[in-house]
């Protein structure tokens, strides 16, 4: 199974029956994925975020920013999905990472085309 796969899976699941039943599709899923990036850890702790999964939420945000080194566009943070742990510090912590990386990499940021 590939990520793009297992995440358009979990958005039907998600129309059908809701964040919690999507959730959980990709919790008992996502080992079988050959490799993940930060699309599958953005749906994991947005997903856990809109079911009130607070501290999941907030450690999966961690291991994505800070054990992982990902980052993301400023506006992802905007999510209404993430409204529930917005204003907790480990958010506001991953923020202020991911928010530098973004401006770090935009330094070194080339056009390939036009």
């Amino acid at each position: 199974m590939n990520e793009e796969r297992l995440l358009n899976k979990a958005l039907e699941i998600m129309e059908e029956n809701g964040a919690a039943e999507s959730y959980g599709y990709i919790l008992s899923n996502k080992e079988r994925l050959r490799d993940s990036g930060s699309q599958l850890h953005n749906y994991l702790y947005c997903l856990s975020a809109v079911i009130g999964a607070k501290t999941e939420s907030l450690a999966w945000m961690k291991e994505t920013i800070i054990d992982k080194g990902y980052w993301y566009r400023p506006e992802v943070f905007e999510d209404g999905d993430l409204d529930a742990i917005r204003n907790e510090p480990m958010f506001l912590e991953c923020k202020k990472i991911s928010d530098a990386r973004y401006h770090e990499a935009l330094q070194t940021a080339a056009t390939l085309c036009t």
